[in-house]
């Protein structure tokens, strides 16, 4: 799995990614080979240059990373354009919602997963349980002390999405 995330380092000058923190640079390369692993339907794009949309909601802890990966990678000859909502009223269908709150209540999880539905986003979270309530990803805390990635195959078949198989062989499946 190391081998996998490791090419993603290349997104930051050394200086940079040695001042941020380990979490940080976990989790925003897993969000890049997400993007790098996850097939759209077509009709997500415009056109054969329209790029692909992230959106963050809230405030999130990845240290200027997402900024930094929008600005110097690309995605299948495609730009990544981040986006920054302040609550998820100002949500519209966009490839990736990185939902940042790690203390999400039950309600707040279900609204989010409400107002994606029927559309193919992939929602990522990072708070315990958003998986399997809905979010077709969510970084988990390994017993080991890492950080790991669980995916709910059966919200990605909803929202039209697959992950090839790299992604599947390093995530762990919450639902089916």
């Amino acid at each position: 799995m190391v081998m996998f995330f490791a090419a993603a380092w290349v997104i930051t000058p050394l200086s940079e990614a040695f001042a941020a923190s380990v979490e940080a640079k976990v989790k925003s390369a897993y969000l890049y080979n997400l993007l790098r692993r996850t097939a759209w339907p077509d009709s997500t794009f415009e056109n054969d240059e329209s790029p692909y949309r992230v959106a963050v909601l809230g405030q999130d802890n990845l240290e200027g990373l997402l900024e930094k990966i929008a600005e110097m990678k690309k995605v299948n000859k495609r730009a990544i354009k981040l986006e920054r909502l302040k609550s998820i009223d100002d949500y519209k269908p966009c490839h990736m919602l990185y939902v940042p709150g790690y203390a999400l209540t039950a309600d707040q999880q279900r609204a989010i997963v409400e107002k994606t539905a029927g559309t193919p986003c992939l929602v990522v979270g990072d708070s315990p349980g958003f998986a399997q309530a809905g979010a077709t990803a969510n970084f988990v805390d390994r017993e080991d002390g890492t950080i790991g990635l669980e995916l709910n195959l059966a919200m990605a078949k909803k929202h039209r999405l697959s992950f090839d198989k790299q992604l599947l062989d390093v995530a762990q499946i919450a639902a089916q």
